[in-house]
């Protein structure tokens, strides 16, 4: 049996229910699309309030780095320096695009240490980020590197490593390690004479012994040390200044000998110098100024237990330790580059731009306490930078 019912009239209020539900419904999907978006739109100007903040105090404190005097305005504990609020704009499809506002503020915290923090301002929203400083001791590790140092193979080091950036292993080392710690040090004292007019040569021919003892007067185009050849300089008489565009020696030189004095230094300057021996003796100072490029062959550098060999590197110099060689001295070129090849020795210390390793295993420093005092860095009574970056803290 069929039973039929009367419906009309029910179409019209199931369509508004239907439509109260619908609009209901997307009242509520909109309110929670639009949170949704403000949330986004302010996590993404609190990002760029930090960035900001955070931009700020580094630039300042690498601007502090260089210039250290900027502390001496502020000398005494809770004194602050707070600068201007800046409006921050950057480039973008070649107008300019307002970001936000920076303010950064300087302030110490003890004799030691001082405090930067940056404030950045994005739409209302404000972050805070700060940098702690910390004055310098005085350097006394083995490698100092300004860039980070990413190395291949084994390396070795005996005494303190520091980088003003990041050490990648595999690293062996015997004393302390330090990353991202950026020193600024001054060129080579003296610095650099200016390039003279280079004019004649010196050749030391076969089974001949060559011996400077006073300064030549002007500078060599060409220093060659023959096959068995040997280049004697003294400072018995008194200090010695030899000047050369190149300094080269055959495979089978004999040796170039510095013979050095307590009282008297040597100093040699030169653009580029092929190193195959160097025999340093008596209980004073030799010093090598290299412009260009030094390049350490085997078999080596020999250094006497009261001898100094110091080695100033400048702007943009490289220096090369070639597969097998061994060099002893003190290596300064905070503009420079050193690149170690495998197997090669280094005993000493050294304070480079960038160091890097070129295949192979390689040793830098020195396995023995008297080595290390040797070469202790206050031989060259440097005045370098007074701060570095210690950690960040988020306000």
């Amino acid at each position: 049996m069929f039973i039929f019912r009367n419906e009309k009239g029910m179409a019209m209020p199931t369509v508004l229910i239907f439509l109260v539900v619908v609009t209901l419904l997307s009242v509520a999907l909109w309110h929670y699309a639009n949170s949704e978006v403000s949330i986004s739109v302010r996590e993404e100007h609190k990002a760029r309030a930090y960035y900001l903040a955070r931009a700020g105090a580094e630039s300042m404190g690498r601007h502090i780095l260089i210039n250290p005097d900027v502390i001496s305005a502020i000398p005494e504990v809770d004194d602050t320096i707070t600068s201007d609020q800046i409006d921050y704009e950057v480039d973008y499809s070649g107008a300019p695009v307002h970001v936000g506002e920076l303010e950064v503020v300087l302030k110490r915290i003890d004799e030691d240490r001082v405090r930067i923090t940056g404030t950045g301002t994005v739409e209302g929203i404000v972050q805070s980020v700060s940098l702690i400083l910390e004055t310098q001791e005085p350097f006394d590790g083995v490698v100092y590197s300004m860039g980070s140092l990413v190395f291949q193979n084994q390396v070795t080091v005996n005494g303190d490593l520091v980088s003003g950036g990041t050490i990648t292993p595999p690293i062996r080392h015997t004393g302390s390690v330090k990353e991202n710690t950026i020193i600024t040090f001054p060129p080579p004292d003296p610095d650099f004479p200016p390039v003279p007019t280079y004019s004649g040569n010196l050749s030391v021919g076969r089974n001949i012994t060559v011996t400077i003892s006073s300064s030549p007067a002007g500078a060599y185009q060409t220093i060659f040390i023959g096959n068995r050849g040997s280049l004697v300089i003294t400072a018995a008489s008194g200090d010695i200044y030899v000047e050369t565009k190149n300094l080269d020696m055959h495979n089978q030189a004999t040796k170039l000998e510095l013979v050095t004095s307590a009282d008297h230094d040597i100093v040699i300057v030169v653009d580029e110098m092929i190193m195959k021996k160097i025999k340093v003796s008596g209980n004073g100072n030799a010093y090598i100024y290299v412009r260009s490029r030094l390049n350490v062959q085997t078999p080596h550098a020999d250094v006497d237990s009261n001898a100094l060999l110091i080695v100033y590197l400048g702007p943009g110099c490289i220096m090369e330790l070639q597969a097998n060689s061994h060099f002893e001295g003190l290596v300064y070129g905070p503009q420079a580059t050193v690149e170690v090849g495998g197997n090669a020795d280094l005993q000493g210390a050294m304070i480079v731009e960038q160091l890097k390793g070129r295949g192979g295993s390689f040793t830098i420093g020195s396995a023995g306490t008297e080595i290390i005092q040797k070469y202790n860095w206050s031989v060259l009574d440097l005045d370098y930078g007074g701060y570095w970056m210690v950690q960040w803290e988020q306000d």
